[in-house]
């Protein structure tokens, strides 16, 4: 669905990393800065995957931690050894109490934590939370320290909107239209409600874009 892909795009745009011309490196061969900030976030003994990209703003180093086949730190070092970003797998009750109480009121009945990142930009922390529902869906939701909800999107169903808003819906698929997907978008802050209706005739399919209340603000035809 659209709504997905854009999300994806948008959170690896917001990771800020390319593999384009990526290489794989052993870590004698990055330069001395570079290996003092690995040294400092990951003990001696452990082995990472190293690999070194060329970017705009010149090299970078992607530094990866794996434990079971699985990511538990990712690092981003510029060439001078400084440390751009980090990526560490915690677990939900290492989080502070504010972004703890956020993803409880997020999920409420309806999903399970998957897995969770704790992302250090500079001064900005945030923590992106992976969250599988009870049909199998799959979603993410991206959290600032304080609890407040950056980005999410998640499948819902007709019924878990209110009932204003499930009307509004109704009234905007015509005769001769199903509903295929619904889901629930939070990007800074502003919500807003994306459903797709197919002509069950024609099979051309129209993703309309709703706000909070129930107010159609973009429409696309397939």
């Amino acid at each position: 669905m659209k709504t997905t892909i854009a999300l994806m795009a948008a959170l690896i745009s917001w990771g800020g990393f390319s593999t384009a011309s990526a290489k794989l490196i052993e870590i004698g061969d990055v330069p001395l800065e570079v290996a003092a900030t690995i040294n400092a976030n990951i003990s001696v003994e452990k082995l990472p995957d190293i690999t070194i990209n060329e970017t705009g703003d010149g090299e970078r180093y992607v530094v990866k931690l794996k434990v079971k086949g699985e990511d538990k730190l990712i690092l981003r070092i510029s060439a001078d050894g400084d440390l751009i970003k980090s990526s560490r797998d915690v677990n939900l009750k290492s989080l502070p109490k504010n972004v703890r109480n956020a993803v409880e009121d997020y999920l409420g009945d309806f999903g399970l934590v998957v897995d969770i990142d704790k992302v250090t930009k500079g001064s900005q922390v945030s923590y992106v939370i992976t969250v599988e529902g009870i049909d199998d869906s799959t979603s993410k939701i991206v959290l600032a320290q304080d609890g407040t909800i950056i980005q999410a999107e998640a499948d819902i169903d007709l019924n878990d909107l209110t009932k204003k808003l499930r009307n509004k819906v109704n009234a905007l698929i015509e005769e001769g239209e199903v509903l295929v997907s619904l889901s629930r978008n939070i990007d800074d802050g502003t919500v807003t409600y994306v459903l797709v209706v197919e002509n069950e005739e024609t099979s051309v399919q129209t993703t309309l874009t709703l706000d909070r209340n129930g107010v159609v603000i973009e429409e696309e035809a397939d």
